[in-house]
């Protein structure tokens, strides 16, 4: 008897281990990875791939319509479960893909990321470009009580709009 119920709490560790290894949605990074986020008032740049490849711009806007948006808010952006950067705020960055299907995924880094974080397949087409947005906000009305995290792809003129009003992103890896 004994013996089962040691494996049983074995099975029931390991159930729970996996499911907290698997927190952030496919396509997303290793949580541990940290950045440091520094934004410039840079015009937004051409906006030309390289040859044979695609570009990708990600972008971190706030939610409109008066809500409480957080000041210091962090979003970090991977490709295939690669981190490739992190914008703060109302910024933006861009970078190159191999054309193909990708997975592509933002997400809050902090307090509860896997709460904040959603991924989007991407069939990339070389010679094109791909906006995503994400919106992260904080408020209380009747709908929706708590919090709200928005990651989606969005058209080429609503991401130009989008720029307009965005400072260019740097990084470092913490």
């Amino acid at each position: 008897m004994k013996n089962k119920i040691a494996l049983l709490a074995l099975c029931m560790f390991i159930s729970a281990a996996g499911i907290e290894a698997q927190s952030l949605p496919n396509g997303c990074g290793n949580d541990k990875a940290k950045f440091e986020v520094n934004t410039t008032d840079a015009a937004p740049p051409a906006l030309t791939p390289e040859n044979g490849k695609a570009l990708v711009v990600f972008i971190e806007t706030p939610l409109s319509g008066g809500h409480l948006t957080w000041p210091t808010v962090s979003t970090r952006f991977a490709i295939d479960n690669i981190w490739v950067g992190a914008n703060m705020n109302n910024s933006y960055f861009t970078v190159s893909v191999t054309p193909g299907d990708h997975l592509v995924c933002s997400g809050r880094q902090g307090y509860h990321a896997e709460d904040w974080a959603d991924s989007s397949p991407l069939f990339a087409e070389a010679g094109k470009v791909y906006f995503f947005e994400s919106k992260v906000d904080y408020y209380r009305n009747e709908s929706d009580k708590d919090r709200a995290f928005h990651f989606k792809q969005i058209t080429a003129d609503q991401g130009r709009a989008c720029l307009k009003a965005s400072k260019l992103s740097s990084w470092t890896q913490k």
